[in-house]
């Protein structure tokens, strides 16, 4: 699985590593299709309730499990760190040096 040390690699990728980057978006295509299933599923679970104490319960009716809302969580996390990797110029500070 591609996804297997995600914030390792987001770590890398903001110090500068393209191979961090090569992995975050391999992680990215990899999650993408799930993720896009996942949410249309949680969209449809809210619009069906009253109140939101019966979200929970309306997500596993749906078969949305943790698992799924992970899935989810890390896939916003990618897509966030996507898009600041890569942009910005090199910088050094004394010892420390960057993008």
């Amino acid at each position: 699985m591609p996804c297997e040390d995600v914030t390792r690699n987001v770590i890398l990728a903001m110090a500068g590593s393209s191979e961090a980057e090569d992995e975050i978006n391999e992680c990215y295509e990899f999650l993408k299709g799930d993720v896009t299933r996942i949410k249309e599923q949680i969209l449809l679970a809210k619009a069906s309730i009253r109140e939101p104490h019966s979200l929970p319960n309306e997500l596993r009716k749906r078969g949305i499990d943790y698992a799924d809302l992970v899935k989810v969580a890390v896939f916003e996390l990618i897509r966030r760190a996507r898009r600041t990797l890569g942009q910005g110029e090199d910088f050094e500070f004394g010892k420390l040096k960057g993008k």
